[in-house]
């Protein structure tokens, strides 16, 4: 008979690293011999004084044992928390550290591990050997603190710097335990003290936008004077006179009071009369296996064309991120992975593949970087996150929800958090969470989800039904329907079955005012104000229009067949400035389009 410890009851626990058994224990008449689990192995001392290293998946022998190592093989991730580090500019922060260690099998670090960490136990978990690792990494991420301000620490402007000091620290104490790191390093930092300080910047930028936004208004009523439009002009100075008395009533519930004629003209003036507040850098087409870069300011031409035909395939989608340096990066979703391409450089200089993945149709839809990860969407591989400073394969996320979807898209970064649609369901985890368990997972949809828009106090998304749905600050469920797509009912009654799927949702804001700007395969791009009813439409010349890219300078919609551009300026929407012919250049369809702002 075995004895008083149970071996399989030690290995099902998830936070067990180690344990020293006597073989006694675990050997009798009836039990000569124990199978290795394939996530450990073991160290056996004999009666004769020697040690003797079982592999995974092998049988301990209790022939002449006298004692049994038992340790875990697979990765061991440590958190460590320190609350009080002051910064450089005297912000106190909180850190979290991850480290993911790995026993080395072999003697001479067994019995180390054994020496170091076990000594008199009989047991040993992960918070035991976050113990030990502790006092050392104190230090490191205190002098860490002290060398770089809150606001690069909290927003992982350091982190590079912060893996690289925890991993100096750790490899010292970790050789002599018998572990080596298996991944490198990451903190966190939060300091609610900073978190205030923004806070109150935030609501003194808003109080400066407010101001703007009257400026504007006066210099809009200038404008429509200086040409005459004097109708359009006693409108937004009696506009102007009600923003003025009721300074913390919305835009859109002023404009409200106005007849439902002059709301159309009025919304049109404002329009009209904003000046862009940013502009467009290039305009990025990718067709084919090539990428074309239009000057945003000059259109009829590609001024840069590159061809890109890596191992993961052709470019299916382009997003745009702003690199370490301050410059424009473009995440580039393939067939099997995702390129990392600087603006400025001929050829990706991170190629993040899904290892011996199986064939697919598709591409990654979407990319988005938090730091060093890459998080990327298919809807065939599902959600995959890369650390591109060890660009092997990826982890995937929520592998129980995204298995036999047949729809997964639109990744996204907010405000900390990462936004991702899994058929008709919408999920959100922070994006320093290591557990695949959502934060929110947002239902009531009635088709598959195609695209989605984060906004502070609001969720949009966009359904295969023509739907667009929004569901408000703190609601998951019941969302609220604002469109109900081409041929389909009234937003007050269910939607049919012929609505046209929504490819494409944008926030534009004018003036204070917000627009939702979307696409659902209909001849026109809908710019939906907020608050209002009121909807303006960019007109194609009777062309079905498939997805359009919103900045605030410029809309380009792709039509239906996918061979030409059609390019507006956000407040002329009756006629567009431009068409590009991307089949003429390239003999290919379009597969994404991609605005960078102008740096």
């Amino acid at each position: 008979m075995a004895g008083k410890f149970d071996p399989q009851e030690f290995f099902r626990r998830h936070d067990a690293v180690a344990a020293l058994v006597q073989a006694s224990d675990i050997f009798g008449l009836l039990k000569r011999s124990l199978d290795l689990p394939p996530q450990w192995a073991a160290l056996v001392r004999r009666k004769s004084g020697d040690h003797v290293v079982v592999r995974e998946g092998e049988e301990v022998s209790g022939e002449g044992a006298d004692e049994v190592l038992l340790v875990r093989t697979t990765p061991i991730d440590i958190e460590l928390n320190e609350e009080g580090i002051v910064t450089r500019d005297q912000f106190q922060c909180h850190t979290r550290a991850l480290l993911r260690l790995r026993l080395v099998v072999e003697r001479g670090e067994l019995l180390s591990f054994q020496r170091t960490i076990l000594g008199s136990h009989r047991f040993v978990t992960a918070a035991d050997v976050a113990r030990y690792l502790q006092p050392t990494l104190r230090g490191t991420v205190a002098r860490l603190a002290g060398e770089h301000e809150a606001a690069d620490l909290v927003d992982g402007k350091a982190a590079r710097a912060a893996s690289e000091a925890l991993s100096d620290a750790a490899k010292g104490p970790c050789f002599a335990a018998g572990f080596t790191l298996d991944a490198a390093p990451r903190a966190r930092f939060t300091s609610p003290t900073l978190r205030q300080v923004r806070k109150t910047q935030q609501e003194e930028a808003r109080r400066i936008a407010e101001h703007q936004a009257t400026r504007e208004l006066e210099q809009a009523i200038e404008r429509a004077q200086g040409d005459h439009l004097d109708h359009l002009a006693l409108l937004l100075g009696r506009l102007k006179e009600l923003a003025a008395s009721s300074p913390d009533v919305a835009l859109p519930d002023l404009i409200r009071t106005f007849s439902e004629q002059q709301r159309g003209e009025v919304y049109e003036a404002l329009f009209a009369s904003e000046p862009a507040a940013a502009r467009t850098g290039w305009v990025v087409v990718a067709a084919g296996e090539e990428l074309l870069f239009f000057e945003g300011q000059s259109l009829a031409e590609p001024a840069r064309r590159l061809r890109i035909c890596g191992a993961a395939g052709a470019v299916r989608s382009i997003q745009t991120i702003t690199g370490e340096s301050g410059s424009p990066v473009l995440l580039l979703g393939a067939a099997t992975g995702v390129y990392r391409l600087p603006l400025d450089c001929a050829e990706p200089d991170v190629t993040l593949l899904v290892e011996n993945a199986p064939r697919v149709r598709g591409g990654f839809n979407a990319a988005t970087m938090v730091g060093h990860r890459v998080f990327a969407s298919h809807s065939e591989l599902g959600l995959c996150e890369w650390n591109v400073n060890q660009p092997g394969s990826p982890r995937f996320r929520f592998e129980s929800m995204t298995r036999g979807a047949s729809a997964v898209r639109g990744v996204q970064f907010f405000e900390g958090d990462l936004y991702a649609s899994i058929d008709d369901r919408i999920i959100r985890w922070r994006a320093d969470s290591t557990e695949d368990t959502p934060a929110n997972v947002y239902t009531g949809s009635e088709a598959t989800i195609t695209t989605l828009c984060r906004a502070p106090d609001c969720l949009f998304a966009g359904n295969s039904n023509g739907q667009v749905l929004s569901w408000s600050k703190g609601r998951d469920t019941e969302p609220t329907r604002l469109h109900s797509g081409c041929g389909a009912g009234l937003a007050s009654q269910p939607a049919g079955p012929t609505g046209r799927s929504v490819e494409s949702l944008w926030l534009l804001p004018s003036h204070g005012v917000q627009r939702l700007v979307f696409t659902d395969t209909s001849p026109q791009v809908h710019a939906r104000v907020l608050g209002d009813n009121f909807t303006c439409r960019y007109e194609a010349g009777g062309q079905t229009l498939r997805r359009v890219e919103v900045a605030p300078d410029m809309l380009i919609a792709t039509n239906d067949l996918r061979d030409r551009l059609i390019v507006w300026t956000p407040g002329n929407p009756a006629k567009p400035i431009a068409t590009i012919g991307i089949a003429r250049l390239t003999g290919r369809s379009v597969q994404d389009v991609c605005l960078v702002p102008e740096a």
